[in-house]
């Protein structure tokens, strides 16, 4: 298994962090997005979870119409912000 390090506290750790007004990412989805995250490509990603290629994609298709973005960056970034927005909002 390959580490890529690990995300760091502007990541949120359950689907029930998302924000409101949009359908929360699944837990699966969030783990995906983790190791995209890490820089893992989909292949890797899909070793790592016992999954195939193309159920990565699947997953990875469900995120971006979640989260209104078109690419993994995006996507990433989209997360991370709003964990962050959240964590200035609850104070910690």
């Amino acid at each position: 298994m390959i580490d890529r390090g690990t995300q760091g506290p502007e990541w949120p750790e359950t689907a029930a962090d998302n924000w409101a007004g949009r359908e929360p990412l699944t837990d699966r989805e969030l783990e995906v997005l983790r190791y995209v995250a890490g820089g893992w490509s989909n292949r890797e990603i899909a070793r790592a979870l016992a999954l195939t290629d193309h159920t990565i994609k699947w997953h990875l298709k469900n995120i971006y119409a979640k989260l209104g973005v078109n690419g993994r960056v995006c996507a990433v970034l989209a997360v991370r912000e709003q964990a962050q927005r959240a964590a200035t909002a609850t104070g910690s």
